[in-house]
């Protein structure tokens, strides 16, 4: 039986969430195999879901950690490279690795009907990022598949290439699983992502040698009984990949739940006589829909959208975030309007296994009355 991971009590006004992870039922008889066992750490479980997550992916390696911010934490570092170029239009994951590795930060801007970079490498028109040749420079570059929509890979070209893959565990471009394109892909397990274990990550490579210094960062550098190298505590526990095992095994229902919900949204948004545009992906694309997201009229906040969709019970978020306009980042980035305009106007709508089509249809109602409200206007 499928149940509810839920919490209602987070918001009295809510009645339609904006996420929620599922509880499968057997995450319970793993869990209590491993409480039983008295291996709580990083141990076999872990291993397991290792093997399974590679052969789900189609890559040599997978390297599981305590985030997905570690992993991409520890393929900045495995990079050794000095910049980092990734786009604005993101969780600033990457931007706050890069600063604390000393690293120096590029941010590119983004396309808007795409929501992700349209390249990275040497563009003649100066459409995009400006005659920049990332793979002549001294760069690690960091291409997020944003919402789980994936970005053109065949665009991405430079020395070192780190696939910020963690929305997008299920999306594919063509027949190629996203993350397994670049040196690396970073993967999250956070509970708004297709498979969550509470927090989690995975690196996966088809490098030996990465994986090999990907294992030795997670763990203080330990090997064979001997700490031979620096590293952190980015360990995963057992009892985390036993959630991620039932998860993984229910992947394949969950993916096809979310195509389906994605599809019904869009023939409900297309219904509407109001501007509401859901994201777009390249030809050949087949995304996860970790995130239905959509963007709304230029002249309306998704600040107030979110305030007055709260009145109607429905919750909701913004997409991302401009890491330019950050306090923590300003001086930065500049010249980046696709991201200011994305990150003012996109709104991310419920999205979660157990969402109805009649929710579905309250909150893109809900939507329609928000938005010719005229009082939001700005």
């Amino acid at each position: 039986m499928v149940r509810d991971g839920g919490n209602e009590g987070v918001n009295s006004q809510v009645r339609i969430r904006l996420a929620r992870p599922t509880f499968f039922g057997e995450e319970l008889d793993l869990l209590k195999e491993v409480l039983e066992s008295g291996w709580w750490k990083q141990g076999p479980k872990v291993e397991e879901l290792e093997r399974e997550f590679a052969g789900f992916v189609g890559s040599r390696h997978a390297v599981a950690v305590s985030s997905g911010t570690a992993a991409l934490h520890i393929a900045l570092e495995i990079s050794g490279l000095r910049q980092v170029v990734c786009p604005d239009f993101t969780w600033p994951a990457v931007p706050n690795s890069a600063m604390i590795l000393g690293k120096k930060l590029q941010l590119v801007d983004v396309n808007l009907d795409t929501y992700n970079v349209d390249q990275m490498e040497r563009d003649e028109t100066e459409r995009s990022f400006g005659p920049t040749d990332y793979s002549e420079i001294d760069a690690a570059l960091v291409p997020t598949h944003i919402f789980g929509n994936p970005v053109d890979m065949t665009k991405v070209k430079g020395k070192f290439v780190i696939e910020d893959a963690a929305c997008a565990l299920g999306s594919y471009l063509g027949q190629v699983h996203v993350g397994t394109f670049g040196d690396c892909g970073c993967f999250s397990f956070d509970p708004r992502k297709l498979l969550p274990t509470g927090e989690g990550g995975m690196l996966v490579t088809d490098s030996d040698e990465i994986a090999e210094k990907a294992r030795l960062l997670r763990w203080h550098g330990f090997k064979d009984g001997k700490f031979v190298d620096y590293g952190y505590n980015f360990k995963l526990t057992d009892i985390q990949a036993a959630v991620g095992l039932v998860q993984l095994k229910h992947l394949p229902e969950i993916l096809h739940r979310r195509t389906y919900q994605a599809m019904q949204y869009k023939g409900l948004i297309q219904d509407l006589d109001v501007p509401v545009k859901p994201q777009e992906s390249v030809l050949g694309a087949v995304p996860n829909y970790q995130a239905y997201v959509v963007r709304l009229p230029r002249r309306i906040s998704n600040v107030t959208v979110r305030a007055e969709m709260l009145k109607h019970g429905v919750e909701t978020q913004l997409g991302t975030y401009a890491v330019h306009a950050q306090p923590s980042f300003l001086g930065f980035g500049h010249d980046l309007p696709v991201s200011q305009i994305l990150y003012e106007t996109t709104l991310a709508l419920p999205a979660y296994h157990e969402l109805t089509l009649q929710q579905q249809q309250t909150v893109i109602e809900a939507l329609k009355k928000t938005i010719t409200d005229s009082c939001i206007l700005v």
